[in-house]
């Protein structure tokens, strides 16, 4: 097996959170001819699991380290667990409920309205709002919130999110998104008292209509 450009990147992102998050030192690994074949396979387990997981590197390895106060090193195989992913998911989960204006949330939230402009392309709709009224069997905004290909908080910007859903039994609704009519409620409160995030979901939304026109 060889290493793609990916999978080094994913080696050298580890190795800068890893051991910032330790005030230690490092530096980028330039040459991977000697490395070994169980480093390898977990090379490329992380990588399949952020694809699968559409998890952002940078994040993924911060995780644990942010979320828990013990500060031990994670040595490469922990992250290709999926313990790894479930420590990634609460603690994006903490941050949407306790701070919705960190940039790692509006950064999310950034990459789900590129989720959302490219969806809209795709299926030839001409505003953001559109997107949140289409649905095959179930509106597809609920399928890319499962997915986290967006956050909550794309969809509380804007006001036309629940119409399509009052066609569904709620239980329907949770079994795709459990807790969803939970989460939104309660985060739709922190969304609206929120003052940057507000704006620059307005600002993005905006812009990208007058391009979908």
């Amino acid at each position: 097996m060889s290493l793609t450009a990916q999978e080094k990147n994913i080696y050298n992102t580890y190795l800068k959170v890893t051991r910032t998050a330790l005030n230690k030192p490092w530096r980028p690994r330039k040459n991977f001819d000697d490395i070994s074949p169980v480093e390898e396979e977990y090379l490329k387990k992380i990588n399949s699991l952020t694809i699968k997981y559409n998890i952002e590197l940078d994040n993924y390895f911060q995780a644990p380290y942010n979320l828990w106060e013990e500060k031990s090193h994670k040595p490469l195989e922990y992250y290709t667990k999926f313990k790894a992913v479930k420590t990634y998911r609460l603690w994006i989960e903490k941050l949407l409920f306790e701070q919705p204006e960190h940039k790692i949330i509006i950064d999310l939230v950034k990459n789900g309205f590129y989720f959302i402009y490219k969806r809209c392309k795709e299926l030839n709709l001409k505003s953001i709002e559109k997107y949140f009224e289409h649905k095959t069997y179930y509106p597809e905004f609920l399928i890319a919130l499962q997915e986290q290909n967006i956050t909550y908080y794309n969809i509380l910007s804007v006001n036309n999110y629940d119409t399509v859903l009052k066609n569904y039994i709620k239980d329907d609704i949770d079994f795709i998104v459990p807790n969803y009519y939970n989460n939104i409620n309660s985060l739709r409160s922190r969304y609206y008292r929120s003052g940057k995030l507000k704006q620059i979901n307005t600002k993005i939304i905006k812009e990208l209509n007058k391009i979908l026109k």
